[in-house]
C-alpha cells in the first residue's frame, strides 16, 4: 500500500508541474514568437519606407545648420550613396552598402568607415539613434531626423547665373556676383572690375561644386585658405535659382540667409 500511495503522490506532483510549466513554456514560445513577428515587422517597414533621398533634418534636438548637412540615398538592392561636407570632410556621391537587422541598420562607407542607427519614422521623418560611429570628426553616438529630398537640381543649375538679391546676414559674398557652373563640377566666380565688366575673380581658385538633391556645396581656396559653403536650392529652373541657408555666427546666434538669381545663359 505504501508503494501505490508513493507513486500516487509522485503522480501528483507530476502533474501539477506540468499543470504550471507547460503554460510558461507556451507564454515564452508565444513571446519570442510575437518578438520575432515583431522584429521582422519593423524591418519589412524599413527597408520600405527608407528607399529614397535623404538630408539632415536635425542633431540632438536642434534643426540642422545647413553647413552640417548630410545627404543620403538607399537604394533597392542595398546601395547607399552619401554625401557628406561636415567636419572637414569631402565626399561626394559616394557609394557603400547598407543591412537592416529588427530595427538596426548597419551602414558601410567606401572608405572604410562603418555606422550603426535604430531607426523609426514619425512626422514623415526617418528617426536615427546612432549607437556607434567610426567616421572622422564626427560623434559616436547621437539622435538625429532627415528629411526627404524635394528635388534634383544637379542638372537644373548648370550655366551661368547673376545674383539679384540676398536677405539676411553675408557670410562670404553678396548679391552682387555671377556663378557659372560646367558638368565636371568646377565653377568661374565672376565680380565686375572698375570698368563695370564681368570677369573671373582671380582671387579664388580650385573652385569646386557638388549638388546633391537639393543641397549644394562650394569649396574654393583664397589666399592660401580654403573656404567652404552650403546652401539649400528653394527654386531652380528655367529663369530663377533661389538659396537659404540657417547658419551661426561666432556668437552663438542662429540666423537664416537666402540668395535670388536670375538665369543668364
Amino acid at each position: 500500500m505504501s508503494g501505490i500511495f508513493s507513486r500516487s503522490i509522485a503522480m501528483r506532483i507530476v502533474k501539477n508541474f506540468c499543470r504550471l510549466i507547460i503554460p510558461l513554456f507556451l507564454l515564452v514560445a508565444m513571446n519570442t514568437v510575437v518578438s520575432c513577428s515583431k522584429e521582422n515587422s519593423e524591418e519589412e517597414n524599413i527597408k520600405k519606407n527608407i528607399l529614397g533621398m535623404w538630408k539632415t533634418y536635425s542633431l540632438e534636438g536642434e534643426l540642422c545648420l545647413t553647413n552640417e548637412r548630410a545627404v543620403n540615398e538607399y537604394l533597392p538592392d542595398g546601395k547607399y550613396v552619401y554625401t557628406i561636407f561636415a567636419n572637414g570632410l569631402w565626399f561626394c556621391g559616394e557609394t557603400g552598402s547598407y543591412t537592416i537587422s529588427g530595427n538596426k541598420m548597419t551602414v558601410h562607407y567606401a572608405q572604410g568607415f562603418s555606422s550603426e542607427n535604430l531607426v523609426s519614422f514619425k512626422d514623415g521623418r526617418a528617426v536615427t539613434v546612432q549607437t556607434r560611429s567610426d567616421i572622422p570628426g564626427t560623434k559616436n553616438e547621437g539622435f538625429g531626423e532627415m528629411e526627404r529630398v524635394s528635388g534634383d537640381y544637379s542638372q537644373a543649375i548648370l550655366g551661368l547665373w547673376e545674383g539679384v538679391n540676398m536677405t539676411g546676414p553675408e557670410t562670404y559674398g553678396a548679391a552682387e556676383h555671377r556663378w557659372e557652373y560646367f558638368e565636371d563640377g568646377t565653377y568661374v566666380y565672376y565680380t565686375k572690375n572698375s570698368a563695370g565688366i564681368w570677369e573671373a575673380d582671380p582671387l579664388n581658385t580650385e573652385n569646386l561644386f557638388y549638388v546633391a538633391g537639393d543641397v549644394l556645396c562650394f569649396r574654393w581656396v583664397k589666399g592660401g585658405v580654403q573656404y567652404r559653403e552650403w546652401w539649400d536650392i528653394e527654386v531652380c529652373d528655367n529663369d530663377r535659382m533661389v538659396w537659404t541657408a540657417l547658419r551661426e555666427g561666432s556668437d552663438g546666434a542662429r540666423f537664416v540667409t537666402g540668395m535670388e538669381m536670375k538665369k543668364v545663359k
